[in-house]
């Protein structure tokens, strides 16, 4: 009995194969094999059902774990492209305040040598004015010598 069940579900596995040979060539791929999937489900027994089911579970677990893989290498990947950006404006970030101290410590010692200068000349010019002044002294000294002189020799000369 069991001999003619077997070739019975073989018999209408053929006769359903041949009939979904007609409609799957109307049919769209994924519509055969979901035809085929379910059919092949419900002619296979328990236990390769559930094997089945632990395949594609494993299938799904394997897919999971290579999905985690790859987003812990982005995400690590990530983290040394934000490491890399840092070290980049870290970088970038001290030179440009150490350009800065360097601009201002020059702008510092120039502005420090032109207020020397700026003393300097002053004291000159100090010295130059009090040297005038000694000038002028000695020139009207010289000019009311000169005057007296000449009255005493009685000599007039006219000056412009």
């Amino acid at each position: 009995m069991n001999v003619n069940l077997s070739q019975k579900e073989q018999l209408i596995d053929q006769n359903n194969g041949q009939q979904n040979s007609d409609e799957n060539n109307q049919s769209t791929f994924s519509e055969k094999n979901t035809k085929n999937n379910y059919q092949n489900a419900l002619t296979m027994p328990v236990r390769d059902q559930l094997q089945k089911l632990e395949d594609i579970m494993q299938q799904v677990q394997k897919d999971l774990e290579n999905s985690r893989q790859d987003m812990n290498f982005l995400h690590t990947k990530l983290g040394g492209m934000r490491n890399d950006y840092l070290d980049e404006f870290l970088f970038l970030s001290n030179n440009l305040l150490n350009e800065k101290n360097r601009l201002t410590q020059e702008l510092r010692k120039g502005a420090e040598t032109e207020q020397n200068e700026m003393v300097f000349l002053d004291q000159q010019m100090g010295q130059l004015a009090v040297d005038k002044e000694k000038l002028d002294q000695v020139t009207n000294s010289l000019d009311l010598r000169v005057v007296s002189m000449e009255d005493e020799v009685g000599f007039k000369h006219v000056y412009d």
